[in-house]
């Protein structure tokens, strides 16, 4: 309709017109906080905010068994856990970070696997999947699926044109040099409980099913059985590639993601040199050295068991635009980031610490 139309570009007008003078102005003691852990538009706005040289945090959220979840990022993208990186740094220069700290890490995050295991986790991510492994599912390729498109967005096009051209291409390759691989495309589990079942996604990778042999899988299956009894995991910007890595099991990132900025995995840089890579890793098992180990649960325990803060409210949540601005002062992540920006450390570091 015209009139929504036109109020949607002059509110866009106006989103635009701020940004442009804060970004103009006297930004010396400012700080620019923006949502979306993970989207096109603050890949934008970050992108200009670094040119000018400006202090800025994304967040990122998510809502689990009732409660809301938050973390920030300073000067990156939260959903890319670009701050992760910059925390080791920091803690191992502090001495934070010593040998001791990084053994009760790892039996922290072993511990969080098998929470997720057997659905006991907070996020329960997994709804139907406490059944055992089903016969047959031996030594093949898993193609995990993320929770929509702007999640790889900025990721999949630097080597495929797409996604769904990632998904097709690969099916393609496989189908024909291993026509007795077996190949599971799994769902994102997230798509059963906050979006659609039906995305564009799904619609599109289920009519590939006309063309290509491979298995769709939503929860029929515990995910971590699947994982270990594979042969590769597959995927963009996906935390199943950091517990691929864990469970030892090789693990192909395909976008420019936080595992190809952290050089954690396997990151081909072409088309060439992805079809190379698949071919060799199906031929020829390998395994990991320590330090990426060692880093693969660094990135484990900060992006999934430490960052989630519980927070009495979410700014990416609807119901915000309604909540008093004077709540905000007592939240307990408001409180987090106040500490945060006075002691000038990361948010991890402040997490890190209790």
């Amino acid at each position: 309709k015209k009139h929504i139309i036109l109020e949607k570009k002059n509110y866009l007008k106006n989103v635009a017109n701020t940004f442009n003078n804060f970004c103009n102005g006297n930004t010396k003691n400012s700080i620019f906080i923006i949502p979306g852990g993970y989207l096109n538009s603050s890949y934008l706005i970050t992108n200009i905010l670094k040119k000018k040289k400006i202090c800025y945090y994304t967040y990122d959220s998510c809502f689990a068994k009732n409660k809301n979840f938050i973390w920030y990022c300073k000067n990156g993208i939260a959903g890319k856990m670009q701050e992760s990186l910059e925390t080791i740094k920091e803690l191992k220069a502090k001495k934070i970070l010593n040998l001791n700290k990084i053994n009760l890490i790892k039996k922290s995050v072993d511990k969080e696997i098998r929470k997720r295991v057997n659905k006991k986790d907070i996020f329960s991510y997994q709804i139907n999947s406490k059944k055992n492994i089903i016969s047959g599912y031996k030594n093949h390729v898993i193609i995990t699926l993320n929770s929509g498109w702007d999640a790889n967005s900025i990721d999949s096009n630097y080597i495929f044109k797409d996604y769904i051209d990632y998904i097709s291409q690969t099916l393609i390759f496989l189908n024909k040099k291993f026509p007795n691989l077996k190949i599971v495309i799994k769902d994102h589990p997230m798509r059963n409980s906050l979006f659609r079942k039906e995305d564009s996604i799904i619609y599109q990778v289920k009519k590939m099913k006309k063309k290509f042999k491979f298995d769709f899988i939503s929860d029929e299956i515990n995910f971590y059985d699947l994982v270990k009894n594979s042969k590769l995991l597959i995927s963009i910007a996906s935390t199943t590639i950091n517990e691929a890595i864990i469970l030892g099991v090789p693990a192909l990132s395909v976008g420019k993601d936080q595992y190809y900025h952290f050089k954690l995995g396997i990151n081909p840089k072409n088309k060439k040199e992805y079809f190379k890579i698949l071919n060799k890793i199906l031929k020829n098992k390998i395994k990991y050295n320590k330090k990426i180990l060692e880093k693969a649960y660094m990135l484990y325990y900060f992006n999934n068991i430490i960052k989630f803060t519980q927070s009495e409210l979410s700014p990416q949540d609807y119901n915000f635009i309604n909540v008093n601005i004077k709540k905000l002062s007592g939240c307990k992540h408001v409180n987090l980031i106040v500490s945060m920006l006075q002691k000038k450390e990361t948010f991890i570091e402040q997490l890190i610490k209790k």
